[in-house]
């Protein structure tokens, strides 16, 4: 295969030159790219293509092209969506490749078509239908997969709702097809597993411990783009210590060095996943010489239902650039912004007390212990390897990490930080589960607890844990402070997940409901992804600005405003919730009449994500319009639209939705502009 003509040498990297060896393979990738919720599957199909919008790509040659014409041709796009989409476009014409496999999701959700790409990205003249202005030629399989076969893990993946992605899960892919399609060798010029590579970095000495030039290793993400950034400074780190650099490590440095958090976390769990790749053969030798004391202990709970045999999960990222997309435009902090109103930390009441695994069971069984399984079973849960990697630890008398929960008045407890550790040690006693994968205790696979020797149920049920209790009484604030800094595990709990497990209460129904409304799901085209609950966190914002009146917000401590709102909202009778609900669907269903697919987004940039910022806004500003008031705006919707893309084009208008957004002065400039636009059409 020759390189691609479109594609410059030097976005090629020093590994993808022009006089490479042409020989040289590497692993074929997996990718998805959406039709339009399948609209244009059948087209792809005929066609023999996948295809994409957007504007022409083929005169650029290197992700920064894509970014600088971008933002020519999308001037009023938000920093978040420019790092999102430039990513998409990168991935179709830069690093797609020949031999990749590509799947697409028909209309029926359930289907889904896969080939494997057979030509470089080429530009087509627009039919004045469909966009497919840029396409690559693609060998399909006639033999749809059903989404239902596949993985978990991987049916999660393809939730995604970005257009472009490439898909992490490559084993469980080939072997939801049966292994490598070898029907589509011949039109792709070669076997199955591999795909032509430019170069390869040289072969790393495994016995030595020699690891790859990063400048010469194909796995690594482009250099210069905040990803590479990423990998270089956990790389640094790593020498530096002497040690794998963790993610808070990463995290700060990059952060310190004016880089993005959210980026930093993301990526580095591909780092992670690259790094220990790395070092498997050289830590499995490592281990074989320690024995059983090199055990390591689970650090703390994993990003759920994600994790690799040893029991350091982390997720499967698909971009470069950006967090997994929720559908909701990020929010960015101004680091100039002091805190108001900092709490006292006299106020701190943190008790810490020692457990056994047996009286720990005892008090979930007993419902003493919320195990918040609500955003739980959103996030997944351990594999059956992770879970009895954690009973193993037990069995060799390896110390766990501690817990935190937070104690009510009858010293019920809420788990902060250790959700998954319990649940596994209460379901294995209770005998849920057998034991599987060990690596030291091997004669135990297969056994649930009853099945144990005595000896070994006695050294689970007596090992003493470690317990902290942040007492009752606790301010909201400084509880909410507490639960972030400590709230460490693989993939952090956001805020309104924080607020989740410090709020029980009718509030966590009422948000789920009205987040699962008809009038939500429409208004929003079914766009904001549940799993993190940033769409229970618009209901919440609306409400929070609908209860009290925006006019008097004064606080800049968001999370604590709306932490109230649900300690009010769970004080309410039901009378004053449904009327609540009912002004929710009634400005949900305006803002659909009003603004179609396009309501809550900048409404300049066809590709525009939900802004939570222009959510409260519209939403509570339709709330307040009486249905004559509704009407006028639905007759005139074009002239709205029109008159919002103006309000859009000022600079401070834009700041006010979407940095720092909590200050009061930015809440009162949107909320003043949205109210003031719909009088003048009312």
């Amino acid at each position: 295969m020759t390189l691609d003509p479109m594609r410059s040498a030097d976005d090629q990297g020093p590994t993808r030159g022009r006089d490479a060896d042409p020989t040289t393979t590497q692993p074929v990738q997996i990718w998805v790219v959406r039709a339009d919720s399948g609209k244009y599957t059948d087209d792809f199909i005929a066609g023999g293509y996948v295809a994409i919008g957007w504007f022409d790509l083929s005169s650029v040659g290197s992700r920064e092209e894509i970014r600088r014409r971008y933002e020519r041709e999308y001037p009023d796009a938000l920093a978040g969506q420019i790092g999102n989409e430039t990513g998409q476009l990168a991935g179709f014409r830069l690093e797609m490749a020949e031999g990749d496999y590509v799947i697409t999701p028909a209309a029926d959700r359930e289907s889904l078509r896969y080939g494997r790409i057979t030509g470089p990205c080429v530009g087509v003249p627009g039919d004045g239908v469909r966009d497919h202005r840029n396409r690559r030629s693609v060998a399909w399989t006639g033999t749809p997969l059903r989404r239902s076969a596949l993985a978990e893990s991987l049916q999660s993946t393809l939730g995604s709702p970005r257009t472009v992605f490439r898909v992490q899960q490559r084993d469980e892919f080939l072997a939801a097809i049966g292994g490598p399609d070898e029907s589509l060798n011949e039109a792709v010029g070669r076997g199955g597993t591999s795909r032509p590579q430019a170069s390869v970095s040289p072969p790393r000495d495994v016995d030595a411990g020699i690891e790859p030039d990063p400048a010469t290793d194909p796995s690594r993400p482009l250099p210069g783009t905040q990803t590479g950034q990423v990998w270089d400074l956990a790389d640094e780190i790593t020498r530096e210590k002497g040690r794998c650099a963790e993610r808070g490590e990463v995290v700060e440095r990059f952060a310190a060095r004016g880089g993005n958090r959210n980026t930093a976390s993301t990526t580095y769990y591909r780092w992670k996943e690259h790094h220990d790749a790395r070092s498997a053969p050289l830590e499995s030798d490592r281990r074989r010489e320690a024995g059983p004391k090199a055990v390591d202990a689970p650090a703390r709970d994993t990003a759920p239902g994600i994790g690799d045999a040893g029991g350091n999960g982390h997720p499967a990222r698909e971009d470069d650039d950006v967090e997994p997309d929720s559908g909701v435009d990020e929010e960015r902090d101004d680091p100039e912004l002091p805190v108001e109103h900092p709490f006292d930390p006299s106020k701190i009441k943190v008790r810490t007390i020692p457990i056994l695994v047996d009286q720990l069971v005892e008090r979930i069984r007993h419902r003493e212990i919320d195990l918040a399984p609500d955003f739980q079973r959103m996030r997944g849960i351990w594999k059956p390897v992770n879970k009895s990697r954690l009973i193993e630890s037990l069995l060799l008398r390896i110390p766990i990490p501690v817990f935190y929960v937070a104690a009510d008045a009858d010293d019920n407890w809420e788990v902060v930080d250790g959700v998954q550790r319990m649940s596994t040690m209460c379901d294995y006693v209770s005998g849920e589960f057998p034991l599987t994968g060990l690596e030291y205790r091997v004669e135990f696979n297969g056994r649930r607890f009853e099945q144990l020797p005595r000896v070994m149920q006695r050294r689970i049920r007596e090992t003493q844990l470690v317990v902290n209790v942040i007492e009752p009484g606790t301010p909201p604030e400084v509880m909410f402070n507490i639960f972030s800094r400590i709230n460490t595990g693989g993939m952090k709990l956001n805020a309104q997940e924080i607020r989740h497990a410090l709020h029980p209460g009718p509030v966590r129904d009422f948000l789920k409901t009205l987040a699962g409304s008809e009038a939500f799901l429409a208004a929003t085209n079914r766009s904001i992804k549940p799993d993190r609950m940033i769409d229970r966190e618009c209901v919440l914002r609306f409400l929070a600005f609908h209860i009290e009146q925006w006019e008097q917000y004064r606080s800049r401590s968001l999370d604590g405003y709306l932490a109230g709102i649900m300690k009010r909202i769970n004080a309410m009778t039901p009378g004053e919730r449904n009327s609540l609900a009912a002004d929710f669907e009634k400005a949900m269903r305006a803002a659909q009449r009003i603004f179609g697919g396009k309501a809550f987004r900048n409404v300049s940039n066809e590709r525009a994500r939900i802004n939570k910022s222009l959510f409260e806004a519209w939403g509570v500003q339709l709330a307040r319009c009486s249905p004559h008031d509704i009407e006028r705006l639905a007759g005139q919707r074009g002239k709205v639209l029109t008159r919002f893309k103006a309000v859009l084009r000022d600079p401070e208008f834009d700041k006010a939705i979407s940095q720092a957004t909590a200050m009061p002065q930015r809440i009162r400039k949107r909320f003043t502009a949205v109210r003031d636009l719909v009088q003048e059409f009312v």
